[in-house]
């Protein structure tokens, strides 16, 4: 019997952590979670701020009854291991199988790993496609004219990615360049099979492309608005640079990022054999962190904007660490990994007013108190979704939580004006607008009065009081609710939010 390499075995001890995690670890849904499982609920072709493959994956998971909050948990983390084999697989090509099993070690002990495994975000299926078009690049570097199951499956993943998210396009220019700088490879870009492959990413982005024809180009304006010009001053700059060099060195691992720099800058002598590795890793990395870099000083780029491009990088530190950084790599990542679970058990016992965890606690709570007000209310709940809406004034993660956590799991809308689009809610609103008669309003932000066009359709409103949730031993949300009706019956108290 053939044993299993290193690597490979450590990938399985990896997943068995990570679904320990998954299982036990003591948060809620991620608001971005709970708001791709509303897309999931009302599958389309499209949606406002993404493609559409994030909420075919929870229609998915809805179909197989695994849109729980543990099975939303558990597949992040068998989609991150999955990336995590690919990158296994691919620096035992270039590499050893020694080198295979460092890379995964660092891949699964940098503190990136730990949100990337656990929330069933954009970035864990990105990674995964993307970690899978490298090796998949990789092996198809001396490949034949004609189309192979390699090349098929190469175009599957890129139209995939495409549809999780647009960045997955600039992979293709990023495989013509390294096909068109090594003389041996060049020869690629005059036969067909190239062309076949960038065109299935094409043709699959047509499909969220139409849909957005259909609503305006929404999703194009929504992107755009992240590179909109702001005041911009040398302080600002810096500080939005050093904010993000500061994040990445964190999240990707102290010791690993400056030696796979390092590396990868450095003139690798006279091996072809090195020359390819190193162009390739350098290639899918350097160049666009290069421009990312740039853009730092524009704006402030979110953590996870460069993930991808991060991943070279891991591969080459891997391979370049000796025995000894290797190992204090390994024990720094693990530090602020296990300081981050034990934060987040030990979190909600405190009596802090903040904490960086605040967002993946309370939400079950909150959707209870407010699913027993609506029960109170509201006492036969054969059809009672067509007699009363829920609608929530306040941020779309309110409503998505509180359509998760809720036991009913009910149709909860976002209030917004109808002229504004500004989150995927007010294309539902207009799609199809709320005629119910009876509604009960949740205010989740600080406002001190009802909004006036949201009066003009629910003239009678009746103040439920409000609702004090605990979040941690420190925090709490205050929550107001209104009971609304078109028409007032003389019992009701009506009341001037």
């Amino acid at each position: 019997m053939i044993s299993k390499p290193r690597w490979l075995r450590l990938i399985g001890i990896v997943l068995m952590a990570r679904l320990a995690l998954a299982l036990f670890l003591p948060i809620d849904l991620a608001g971005d979670e709970s708001y791709y499982w509303e897309w999931g609920r009302n599958l389309d072709f499209g949606y406002f701020s993404k493609p559409p493959l994030i909420g075919w994956m929870m229609w998915v998971l809805g179909v197989f009854g695994c849109d729980t909050e543990s099975g939303i948990r558990v597949t992040a983390a068998i989609i991150g291991t999955g990336s995590l084999y690919f990158l296994g697989a691919l620096t035992a090509e270039i590499a050893t199988p020694r080198d295979a099993f460092r890379v995964v070690a660092l891949l699964a002990s940098a503190p990136f790993a730990l949100p990337a495994n656990l929330f069933l975000t954009i970035d864990s299926p990105l990674v995964f496609f993307w970690s899978a078009a490298l090796l998949l690049t990789w092996r198809l570097r001396d490949a034949a004219s004609t189309i192979s199951r390699s090349d098929t499956a190469l175009a599957a993943v890129l139209a995939l990615g495409v549809l999780t998210k647009q960045i997955m396009l600039t992979f293709i220019p990023l495989w013509f360049i390294w096909l068109a700088i090594d003389p041996n490879r060049r020869r690629q870009l005059s036969t067909l099979r190239v062309y076949v492959i960038a065109a299935a990413p094409v043709l699959a982005l047509t499909i969220p492309l139409w849909w957005n024809a259909q609503e305006n180009w929404v999703t194009i304006q929504h992107t755009a608005s992240h590179f909109a010009a702001s005041a911009w001053g040398v302080r600002k700059a810096l500080g939005s640079l050093g904010a993000f060099l500061g994040s990445q060195w964190v999240l990707w691992g102290v010791v690993a990022i400056p030696v796979a720099i390092t590396a990868l800058t450095r003139r690798s002598g006279a091996n072809p054999s090195a020359d390819s590795t190193r162009s390739f890793l350098t290639l899918w990395s350097l160049p666009v962190l290069a421009l990312i870099l740039l853009l730092s000083l524009r704006q402030n780029i979110l953590p996870n904007w460069a993930a991808v491009f991060w991943l070279p990088l891991m591969i080459q530190a891997g391979i370049s660490l000796n025995e000894c950084w290797w190992r204090r790599g390994i024990a720094l990542n693990l530090v602020v990994q296990f300081g981050l679970i034990a934060a987040i058990i030990v979190t909600p016992q405190l009596t802090l007013a903040k904490t960086p965890f605040d967002r993946v606690m309370g939400w079950e709570r909150y959707a209870q108190q407010i699913a027993s007000q609506d029960r109170s209310i509201w006492p036969e709940r054969e059809g009672v979704d067509a007699r009363r809406a829920i609608i929530v004034v306040g941020h779309r993660y309110s409503a998505s939580q509180l359509a998760f956590y809720h036991p009913e799991r009910p149709s909860v809308r976002l209030w917004q004006p109808s002229d504004e689009i500004r989150t995927q809610y007010g294309i539902w609103n207009r799609r199809q607008p709320i005629t119910q008669e009876e509604a009960l309003l949740v205010v989740t932000d600080d406002r001190t009065s009802l909004p006036p066009d949201l009066r003009a359709r629910w003239p009678c409103v009746r103040s439920l009081g409000s609702e004090i949730i605990p979040v941690t031993g420190g925090l709490a949300r205050t929550v107001q609710l209104w009971h609304a009706q078109r028409e007032c019956r003389k019992s009701d108290v009506r009341s001037s939010p």
